[in-house]
């Protein structure tokens, strides 16, 4: 909703297939993920649902996410990079019975194993025509923008009737300590995050960010979160090779990655790229982020990892009792876990959780 009233000419740019950048206005998110979230409905999509989510960075996932998230159902999203078996396997553990996929080969690896999935129906972004057995995206969606600035109260009620405790999202972890688990992160955690996690920095219309870090991984869409509600500009772009370039063309003042990210921008732009750097430093970031010393220094307790800094509170990923790893917590704010996600249902507690750590919530 609160891009729905940005009046944002280019609330997003995206590049089509000759490298240009396209925008995409604030209204025109809300009638394509209005569009949408009424389709969810009609093919039986309701509350507590999971819908699947494979596909690289492009306007079309956060249209997707929004749509979810609007009807009050859960995205699943998955990294477009895993085998069939691997999708199979989260996609059947989640009990999703819609997927929305980017491209046709995505379609093609999920449609080979969706016989071991609950699967009842595909979309695929991709404008191109939908092969047997999909639906495209752009059918979906064609005749959105024509609504213009209109508003719909039944959906908008919709929307506001999705509560802080329902959960918004299952991530699941990269099984590399023993089989996935779905994370359950509920739309109050996802608030209160972002709400901390932006407290220090004056973003605003006037800010840019380029979305290029995997939505299958929770801190890219934070950072779209927070872009989108400061009414701020997003440009997705969908390969990280893309990025340098990018860079030159956006002109970013904000931009987040791990260090891997800005040595390969250095390499690709040289040492004469301090012209276009981010306005908004990440000091205050990672002054904290250098593990126990930071917490011992806060009053973390004993055996914390992985300390970070959210607006006054430290938020950390700390070790179980007689267990290696544990689940996040925060200190002062609503920003712990809302549960995780086992043979089809909530823990809903995480107090005595001692599986394998969050994917991408600290370790």
């Amino acid at each position: 909703m609160r891009v729905a009233v940005a009046g944002n000419p280019r609330a997003v740019l995206w590049q089509d297939e000759f490298g240009l950048w396209q925008p995409i206005s604030s209204d025109q998110i809300y009638q394509r993920v209005r569009s949408l979230a009424e389709a969810f409905l009609t093919w039986g999509a309701k509350k507590g649902d999971r819908i699947a989510l494979i596909g690289e960075n492009r306007w079309e996932w956060a249209v997707t996410d929004f749509a979810v998230l609007a009807i009050g159902a859960i995205d699943v999203p998955i990294y477009p990079t895993l085998t069939g078996e691997q999708v199979a396997a989260l996609v059947r553990d989640a009990g999703c019975r819609i997927a929305v996929v980017s491209t046709r080969q995505q379609y093609d690896k999920l449609n080979a194993v969706r016989e071991q999935t609950e699967l009842e129906r595909i979309l695929i972004m991709d404008s191109a025509a939908a092969p047997e057995g999909a639906t495209a995206f752009s059918m979906v969606v064609a005749g959105a923008d024509a609504r213009g600035t209109e508003h719909d109260p039944v959906f908008d009620a919709l929307v506001r009737a999705v509560e802080p405790k329902d959960v918004a999202t299952l991530i699941y972890t990269s099984g590399t300590t023993g089989e996935p688990k779905g994370v359950a992160l509920t739309h109050g955690n996802i608030a209160a995050n972002q709400t901390y996690a932006s407290a220090d920095f004056d973003f605003n219309c006037s800010d840019a960010c380029i979305s290029f870090l995997p939505l299958s991984h929770i801190t890219a869409r934070a950072l779209d979160y927070v872009m989108y509600f400061h009414g701020a500009q997003v440009a997705y772009c969908s390969k990280f090779d893309n990025l340098p370039v990018a860079m030159l063309q956006i002109k970013p003042t904000v931009i987040v990655g791990v260090p891997r990210v800005y040595e390969k921008i250095r390499q690709a732009l040289g040492i004469g790229c301090g012209r276009s750097a981010p306005r908004h430093g990440l000091r205050r970031a990672t002054a904290d982020v250098d593990g126990l010393e930071a917490g011992e220094q806060a009053g973390v307790p004993e055996g914390a990892r992985g300390v970070w800094r959210a607006g006054e509170d430290f938020c950390v990923g700390r070790r179980a009792a007689g267990n290696r790893y544990g689940a996040m917590v925060c200190f002062g704010g609503n920003c712990a876990l809302g549960g995780v996600w086992a043979d089809g249902d909530f823990t809903g507690d995480l107090s005595e959780y001692a599986g394998p750590p969050p994917h991408g919530l600290g370790r």
